[in-house]
């Protein structure tokens, strides 16, 4: 139950800081590289972290040995696979500043939840990921350009 909470509590975030990027660069900025940072803080878990032991020998040989989750992920392709895209369609952030549209972050925002549904096994902890694609997709990509451009003088245009 705790985790429905911290995901609805996330989204709500998500959708806050979205919602505030509309208003500040800097806060796009930060969105366009949260995502990535937290599929690869997720990949990097995976590989060094241990899920089970496998021991070999008896006796004096006897030993054990702690395996990683992804090694212990890489007979099951769907798994891999599922990883694999999941980590893809963290990085539509940055794919959509690249381009300077939307597109890919809301992709990625209907995507992202509904391969970890999935694969929940095994994807799980992308759902702690969405929220900053939420943001990201809300904000949309930073831009370099003025808010607010004219392409001729207004009322209130300075003489």
């Amino acid at each position: 139950m705790t985790g429905q909470v911290a995901v609805a509590v996330l989204f709500i975030a998500g959708i806050v800081v979205g919602v505030a990027g509309r208003f500040w660069r800097s806060i796009r900025v930060l969105l366009v590289g949260l995502a990535p940072l937290g599929s690869a803080a997720i990949v990097l878990y995976f590989i060094f972290e241990g899920s089970v032991s496998q021991c070999a020998g008896t006796g004096a040989t006897f030993h054990c040995w702690e395996t990683s989750y992804a090694s212990a992920m890489i007979g099951n392709g769907y798994a891999v696979a599922g990883v694999a895209i999941a980590t893809l369609l963290s990085l539509a952030p940055i794919a959509s500043a690249w381009i300077g549209r939307p597109g890919p972050s809301t992709f990625a925002v209907i995507a992202l939840p509904l391969l970890v549904l999935g694969l929940f096994l095994y994807l799980g902890p992308w759902f702690f990921i969405w929220p900053a694609l939420i943001a990201a997709a809300i904000s949309g990509p930073p831009t370099r350009r003025a808010s607010l451009t004219f392409s001729r003088p207004t009322d209130d245009t300075p003489k």
